[in-house]
């Protein structure tokens, strides 16, 4: 339905393998076959040699009694070229999760040098798309100017429609909604994720080590293990010690600290690793640097260099 909507301005859309919305970018006829002008699933502009440009990708939670469908466009922004940049996570080549895969693509903007204001030219290609789609009339195209242009809720047969602002909070329904989300905010975010964990090791286990891309300042007998679930700790590993019993007891010592904390009610590693009594506490700064890149936390800027270790 959206390519539908973006192929009279833009031919080269369609929705690949991924249900991505992608723009192709070989020359016209690279394709080289018949084409179905109602597929959208392929362009004249498709080949191998060229990867296509992601402008759109989904997300869909489905529960007992809601369905949430969260769709992205990339229409016509300026820092396209920088995008990447915010994308790149130090913790991705030591983490691995039980979730669906993220693919990296390259991105491009459906609109690129549009003249005007090319969202409200979007929305209103798509609502038409829709209306098509689901042999609606007239009127719904025109609710959903009316609603876009006084933020009202507007309906018809067969169709409801209105703009997100905060006049929908006097809804009865939707104001409890928003109340749940604000009340449980930290869960929604953060307790939703597929269990993943990080560690020094490629699989988790204490044998194959990550060396070349683990950090200098890291000791090269460090062992770092966390595993995450639902946005608490529930597994943890850590020593630094080539000896395997005192590695046992320091695995202990930080597994008894780490289990059951929540990862965003943590800001700093390191006040919570000091408290360990182990005989490698020389280590700890360090380790608490690590982890703090690995999860982003706020105290993820301080290199740890100066702070000395104190019980």
């Amino acid at each position: 339905m959206v390519v539908k909507a973006i192929r009279p301005d833009n031919p080269r859309a369609r929705v690949n393998e991924r249900h991505d919305i992608v723009l192709d970018q070989g020359q016209p006829g690279a394709n080289g076959s018949q084409l179905d002008t109602t597929d959208m699933h392929e362009t004249e502009f498709q080949t191998d040699a060229q990867q296509a440009l992601k402008v759109s990708g989904s997300a869909y939670k489905l529960t007992r009694a809601r369905s949430l469908h969260h769709g992205t466009c990339l229409l016509d922004s300026p820092n396209i070229k920088e995008l990447s940049q915010y994308l790149k996570s130090p913790a991705r080549p030591f983490l691995k999760a039980r979730g669906v895969e993220s693919v990296r693509s390259p991105v491009g903007n459906v609109y690129a040098g549009f003249k005007g204001d090319a969202a409200s030219h979007f929305q209103g290609c798509v609502v038409g798309s829709f209306t098509t789609l689901y042999g609606l009339g007239p009127d719904c195209l025109a609710g959903f100017k009316h609603a876009s242009a006084r933020s009202e809720l507007q309906q018809g047969a067969g169709w409801v429609c209105s703009s997100l602002d905060d006049s929908l909070a006097s809804i009865p329904e939707i104001h409890a909604g928003i109340k749940e989300l604000q009340a449980r905010h930290a869960e929604w975010i953060y307790g939703q994720t597929p269990r993943f964990f990080v560690s020094t090791h490629a699989t988790g286990s204490s044998e194959e080590r990550c060396s070349a891309l683990l950090p200098s300042y890291l000791p090269e007998t460090a062992r770092i293990f966390v595993e995450v679930k639902s946005g608490v700790i529930i597994a943890a590993r850590i020593s630094t010690s080539p000896e395997r019993c005192t590695a046992g007891k320091e695995d202990e010592d930080f597994q008894s600290l780490l289990i059951g904390l929540k990862i965003h009610e943590i800001e700093d590693f390191y006040p919570v690793l000091r408290k360990a009594r182990v005989t490698g506490s020389q280590h700890i700064p360090t380790l608490a640097r690590w982890l703090n890149e690995m999860f982003a936390t706020n105290a993820s800027v301080d290199p740890y260099g100066t702070r000395n270790f104190e019980r």
